[in-house]
């Protein structure tokens, strides 16, 4: 059989395994040992397999999905730093309240994601965005808000030296693609300050609709801010993979 472009699963799908397979594996992408096939890999010991299909051991797990350029995976206590990274620039600062960008803050949100990642059932995905060589850049989550109506909300950061490539659209479209497929969220919705260009721009991208504008509903460094409101179904999320693939 012809080898196929290095990837070690087709997006949207998910692994879940050990974590002292962690570094083999992403040393076998480096080395384009793993390819893009929805089958055993008896290198590895591990299935590439649907959510409900793959279970591999009783110890620690790690959600990992893959993209193209891209590794989504489950936080480490040892990603702290480079999270907080993320957080340390001027114009990402400035939609924040001074409170709010301090090392404490982020400590105790960073904690939070942690514990995320043992909950049953689980209800957070607030993944780090890691290259194929393992440098984090960045992060993007949904969070399960509403299980009963199925409403979930959704968030993404990148560190400013990895801006203008395209990873944010590209992590997200597969976190979305997840979320869909098999958390069975029916809207994904998120709110961010009606001034910040980037992250409405990023909205717009992936397919979200304007739902509206909050008005003044934060007050920080002296001013009020107003809120702006996206959200995607489902059904919209669909129509957009079939006119994509239709343009293919």
């Amino acid at each position: 059989m012809a080898k196929k472009e290095p990837s070690y699963f087709v997006p949207g799908y998910h692994l879940e395994f050990s974590n002292h397979l962690v570094d083999k594996l992403l040393d076998a992408i480096q080395r384009a040992e793993v390819y893009h096939e929805p089958q055993k890999c008896t290198n590895f010991g591990f299935h590439v397999a649907s959510p409900s299909a793959l279970k591999l051991s009783a110890e620690v797990k790690m959600f990992i999905l893959q993209t193209e350029r891209l590794i989504l995976r489950d936080f480490q206590p040892g990603h702290f730093d480079a999270f907080f990274a993320t957080t340390n620039d001027p114009e990402y600062q400035q939609f924040y309240a001074e409170e709010e960008m301090t090392r404490p803050f982020w400590q105790k949100i960073f904690t939070h994601i942690l514990e995320g990642t043992t909950e049953t059932p689980r209800t957070s995905y607030q993944l780090a965005i890691c290259l194929s060589d393992g440098t984090l850049i960045g992060t993007c989550g949904v969070r399960t808000e509403d299980a009963l109506n199925q409403q979930a909300s959704f968030g993404c950061a990148i560190g400013r030296p990895f801006w203008g490539h395209g990873y944010a659209t590209e992590a997200c479209r597969a976190l979305f693609e997840f979320a869909f497929t098999q958390l069975s969220i029916h809207r994904i919705y998120a709110d961010t300050k009606a001034k910040n260009g980037r992250a409405r721009a990023l909205a717009e991208q992936l397919g979200m609709q304007l739902e509206g504008i909050l008005r003044e509903t934060q007050f920080f460094r002296g001013v009020w801010w107003d809120t702006a409101v996206y959200s995607i179904l489902k059904n919209e999320w669909n129509t957009r993979k079939q006119d994509a693939d239709k343009r293919r």
